[in-house]
């Protein structure tokens, strides 16, 4: 046994649970005994009496920086015709600039498991648009080019403008499709 004290009640981390039943009746699909609803990965339990969502959890400290970056990534992709190898880099950039180089690596990941998840998700769906949206997605997850863009965008200076730096690839056709392409 492993126990911590955790202000109100002895939690035991090799059993992944507190000792004593929770003194706050928990809701009705809760176990009494849980640490954070037994998903300390989205709840936080700080001081042993009832699992929250944390403070930041919907709105984060980086929700400006994400915001901006979205809709000037946007902006220089969709309506001035950047492409994808400019929006990588751009958005890596301003993510870098106002967030901090790990937020930047940590969305472009992100983005890459997101069209990961597209792309398994449609596979079993048919229909509409459906076709368009798993080629685009399984096109676009993990394609080498990007993580090199998207470093690329990290490494600009603090004084030089975003689409200055990343102006190489304003208009650069789509880099080869990625390892789950289906037109291979």
């Amino acid at each position: 046994m492993e126990v911590y004290y955790n202000v109100h009640r002895w939690y035991d981390r090799l059993a992944g649970a507190y000792l004593y039943p929770d003194p706050v009746p928990p809701p009705s699909f809760s176990h009494p005994f849980a640490f954070a609803r037994h998903n300390p990965i989205v709840y936080i339990d700080p001081d042993g009496q009832v699992a929250q969502l944390p403070r930041t959890f919907w709105f984060t400290e980086e929700a400006g920086c994400l915001g901006a970056a979205g809709i000037f990534t946007s902006w220089h992709w969709i309506v001035r015709g950047g492409g994808p190898r400019f929006a990588h880099c751009y958005a890596s950039c301003v993510l870098a600039k106002c967030g901090g180089k790990n937020l930047a690596r940590r969305m472009g990941s992100n983005k890459e498991i997101f069209d990961l998840t597209v792309c398994t998700k449609l596979k079993i769906a048919s229909g509409g648009i459906t076709p368009f949206l798993r080629k685009k997605h399984c096109d676009s997850a993990f394609q080498p080019s990007d993580f090199d863009d998207n470093e690329r965008g990290i490494a600009c200076p603090k004084e030089v403008p975003c689409d200055q730096h990343c102006g190489k690839f304003f208009g650069a056709s789509d880099p080869a499709p990625g390892p789950l392409s289906e037109s291979k």
